[in-house]
């Protein structure tokens, strides 16, 4: 308990490392009886003091609990001083469209910027291949949505020919599992970008 004093006096003086010292002790109960308020007190007290890491983990724990307008605002905040993990998330948040509007370009930019800061390449490629794929997908269900019976038949000529919608998704359908080989991501991602791929397919081939 001694220590846990100690740590109090520092972080009442605006000392960051010993603020998040304190929200962990809260948190896991160490040192201290466990107190989730208590945690979540000091790590936004962090978050309000500038520390990058706390204020993407406050994102964290608001989108948790479902506040994602806020949560949206500190995974900016930490990105915007360069924190890689808040920049990956933020472009996942744009990608998504959860706390703000969907944005592509935005998305892609934020991917970059955290493999530029040094996030692994594979996890910042993950989410850039994601973010095309769903893209792609998006465009060609909304293309078929409005397309007649005798215009959904082009496709299926078209088909045969590896030209048209199907061309298309079966080319991207090699590019994406050329790029899992190259880089080496794990067996899930394969299976999870092919589940978008398979449902497209039963999309196009309804009668």
């Amino acid at each position: 308990m001694s220590n846990i004093s100690g740590l109090t006096e520092k972080a009442n003086t605006g000392d960051i490392k010993a603020i998040r010292e304190l929200s962990t002790a809260y948190l896991e109960g160490n040192g201290v009886e466990q107190d989730f308020t208590e945690a979540f007190e000091w790590m936004e007290k962090a978050a309000e003091l500038g520390d990058a890491e706390s204020q993407s983990d406050l994102a964290d724990v608001l989108h948790n609990m479902e506040k994602h307008e806020e949560s949206f605002q500190w995974m900016q905040k930490a990105a915007e001083q360069g924190f890689p993990r808040a920049q990956y998330n933020l472009g996942c948040l744009y990608r998504d469209g959860i706390g703000t509007s969907k944005n592509r370009e935005q998305s892609l930019l934020w991917f970059q910027k955290a493999t530029e800061n040094g996030l692994s390449t594979k996890r910042s490629l993950f989410g850039m291949i994601m973010d095309s794929f769903v893209e792609v997908v998006r465009k060609e269900n909304e293309l078929l949505a409005n397309t007649p019976s005798a215009m959904k038949n082009m496709f299926y000529d078209e088909r045969r020919n590896g030209k048209g919608i199907f061309g298309a998704l079966f080319s991207t359908l090699f590019g994406i599992i050329l790029a899992l080989l190259l880089f080496r991501l794990p067996w899930f991602c394969i299976k999870l970008l092919f589940c978008p791929l398979i449902g497209t397919y039963r999309y196009l081939t309804e009668k």
